[in-house]
């Protein structure tokens, strides 16, 4: 990567980033913003002088930024927080998440019971790449799913069972699958709270422990996925 993969014109301030945004920078990389409520509780004297969405948690190609960002003469300089100490690509435009799925040797498992599941499944998961928007809460989707570790320690999960029922493996996988964008350090917010495809809501806390490996799959249209212990 050179400096030009973190370098974007026109300049941009940290309150002109909104949710779904999709950035380039001036190598051409394309970069997608997300943007999460604050979910603690203020007092009034404090929410007086402190907008709320001056509050707004956001990301880069999910790597949080912080706050305030910096201005120079000619330039604002915007600070990321990071495991990676970069910020990553997204996903090539021409990987589905289908093939992404077929493409993960820790994935087998899953792709077998989707393989066997046949075209309801397929079409499950290939429509949330059509589906999803660049910006919009409930236009974008999350995706967990189950790495082989889980089938094979999971005394309660019947292989037979779902392989013979379709409708219950698709009601599964639909419990699985958040509306909007969740980046992984967003899930780990102790107040917010997330819904999932059959309409139940979860403590985002919650998932975040199932989450093996964060951010595998990001693409630009808002779709992530998370690799899970769980399923």
């Amino acid at each position: 990567m050179s400096i030009r993969d973190y370098l974007v014109r026109p300049r941009l301030t940290f309150y002109d980033l909104n949710h779904g945004d999709v950035i380039t920078s001036l190598s051409g990389r394309e970069m997608l913003i997300s943007v999460y409520p604050f979910e603690g509780q203020l007092s009034e004297t404090i929410m007086r002088f402190i907008p709320r969405r001056n509050l707004e948690i956001k990301a880069i190609n999910c790597q949080q930024l912080e706050v305030p960002d910096l201005s120079a003469c000619n330039a604002q300089l915007i600070v990321f927080r990071s495991e990676l100490n970069r910020i990553p690509n997204l996903t090539p435009k021409n990987t589905s998440l289908i093939d992404f799925i077929q493409s993960q040797a820790d994935l087998s498992i899953f792709n077998s019971l989707v393989q066997l599941c046949n075209i309801e499944c397929k079409s499950l998961l290939s429509n949330l790449s059509v589906n999803s928007r660049d910006r919009g809460e409930k236009e974008a989707y999350t995706v967990l799913l189950p790495i082989n570790d889980y089938f094979s320690k999971a005394s309660s999960f019947n292989f037979q069972k779902f392989s013979k029922n379709i409708s219950l493996f698709k009601d599964t996988i639909k419990a699985n699958i958040l509306h909007n964008t969740y980046c992984g350090f967003s899930l780990k917010r102790n107040d917010a709270v997330v819904e999932n495809m059959l309409g139940r809501k979860i403590k985002a806390k919650q998932i975040s422990t199932r989450i093996q490996t964060s951010d595998v799959y990001l693409s630009k249209s808002g779709l992530i996925a998370h690799k899970t212990i769980a399923f």
